[in-house]
């Protein structure tokens, strides 16, 4: 059983939260490009750019392409997709966990990984735990505090959990 990390260059994680910011109140798509390498008992992705998808359904508890995610592959390797999970779902699960609908998307292509944005209002900033399997940051505006909860994940043996590595500025910039 592999180990999963997936790093976070600094404009993509900065894209991922502003997508799902953007879409505050559906969930957002969008696809990740990038490396993915095996080491010894590692799987590693390293994401360089994320790209959303502008042509979407997008509904409070689900959200579908208009195309397929593996069809744009232009400068980098297409290593996976992302989405949220926002509080205006009918279930109003915000945690930062895969469907079963997930899960059968990412069986599709069991070599990718997803990224999960756990979107939710919040009263005050909490300091960060230092969970590496989940990251968190804030956006305050107008008024309004939300926390965005990212997390990852990959197939090895049925459904895994990696560590998500961002770089510390880029976190910060969201305290």
């Amino acid at each position: 059983m592999a180990e999963g990390k997936i790093y976070f260059e600094a404009n993509p994680f900065e894209e991922i939260i502003r997508s799902a910011y953007e879409t505050l109140r559906v969930e957002c798509i969008g696809t990740l490009f990038g490396q993915k390498y095996e080491k010894k008992s590692r799987l590693i992705w390293i994401v360089e750019s994320a790209h959303p998808t502008q042509l979407a359904e997008r509904l409070a508890d689900r959200v579908s392409s208009g195309c397929e995610r593996g069809d744009i592959d232009i400068l980098s390797k297409n290593i996976g997709g992302y989405h949220s999970h926002t509080m205006f779902r009918k279930s109003h699960i915000t945690r930062v966990s895969m469907s079963s609908t997930d899960v059968e998307y990412l069986k599709e292509t069991p070599e990718n990984i997803e990224i999960v944005i756990g979107v939710k209002k919040a009263k005050i900033k909490r300091k960060r735990k230092n969970n590496p399997l989940i990251k968190a940051c804030y956006i305050s505006e107008n008024g309004s505090l939300y926390k965005f909860e990212v997390g990852g994940y990959y197939l090895d043996k049925g459904l895994k959990r990696a560590e998500i590595i961002v770089p510390k500025k880029v976190l910060n910039q969201f305290k």
